[in-house]
């Protein structure tokens, strides 16, 4: 009866629904509409709260004793369209509900097909889901969907929306560049890192940077050329650098091996035991040259 379905495990239930054919049928009309209604109202009340009450479960058993109910009707008004037991339209039921509130085809396709163990079932599941799906994103997304958007996690979907198509890397780039060139004053660089909170800095080949003298024989300016990027370096670099160079009292190269010369394990891990940021770097004048 409804309270051997309703307040015994759904593993029970689903046999109950899915693979009861006897005469007369546990499940009969009322008993399935009931059930329809009660598993669906408690699957959409539970779903938001804060307690592991799931999804999928609630969807089979709306899905299966709606499809019940539907196999029910047929065997009893129409008997003479369907030789099918009203078990079998429970299942396509589940499959249905399942696509129409996952949104997902493949996945739950193979699932409900392990769970009949019955390879015969395959296309008219397949076939179920997709048109659920497919009739379910005429209206809105899938449950899924609307709770990353609910819930404001930092997802990309599938496809960019229609005003972005035609848009271009440039269109939101940032043109007031921040850059060092491969040579460049230690200076600018802490001045750099001083007024500016950027992540990192792109690389300009110092050669690139020759004045571009115009057609009226004016000097020109810098970057008239289009400048070649060798590459970007990152901030927390380029403080490493100036804090080891500081830290070793930087001089001017001179022939032979440098004891003191940068490493790829001083990028890899800190060299020092605080971390180090560009306030910290405190350079005379002549180091700044």
């Amino acid at each position: 009866g409804l309270g051997e379905i309703t307040l015994g495990p759904h593993e029970h239930a689903i046999k109950v629904l899915f693979h009861s054919t006897t005469k007369p049928a546990p499940v009969n009309l009322g008993i399935s509409a009931i059930y329809a209604l009660f598993s669906f109202a408690l699957g959409v009340l539970t779903y938001g709260l804060p307690v592991p009450s799931g999804l999928f479960v609630p969807a089979i058993m709306a899905g299966g004793a709606t499809g019940r109910l539907f196999g029910e009707l047929l065997s009893i008004y129409a008997p003479g369209y369907s030789t099918s037991p009203p078990g079998n339209f429970a299942l396509i039921g589940a499959a249905a509900v399942l696509g129409g509130v996952c949104r997902m085809t493949i996945s739950i396709t193979v699932i409900v097909v392990e769970c009949t163990t019955n390879i015969s079932y395959l296309l008219p599941i397949a076939l179920t889901i997709m048109v659920a799906k497919l009739v379910g994103d005429l209206f809105n997304e899938g449950i899924y969907d609307m709770h990353i958007r609910l819930k404001r996690y930092p997802m990309l979907p599938e496809e960019p929306p229609h005003e972005r198509e035609r848009l271009q890397a440039k269109h939101v780039m940032a043109t007031s560049i921040k850059s060092v060139c491969d040579v460049e004053r230690v200076g600018k660089i802490i001045d750099l890192l001083n007024t500016t909170t950027h992540h990192g800095f792109p690389v300009i080949a110092s050669s690139q940077l020759q004045r571009a003298r115009p057609a009226d024989g004016n000097q020109g300016t810098p970057f008239q050329r289009k400048p070649r990027v060798l590459g970007i370096v990152l901030r927390e670099q380029l403080v490493t650098i100036l804090a080891k160079l500081k830290a070793h009292n930087w001089r001017a190269p001179s022939p032979g091996p440098d004891p003191h010369a940068l490493a790829a394990d001083d990028f890899l891990r800190p060299w020092f035991n605080e971390a180090v940021s560009a306030d910290s770097v405190r350079m005379s004048a002549d180091e700044l040259e």
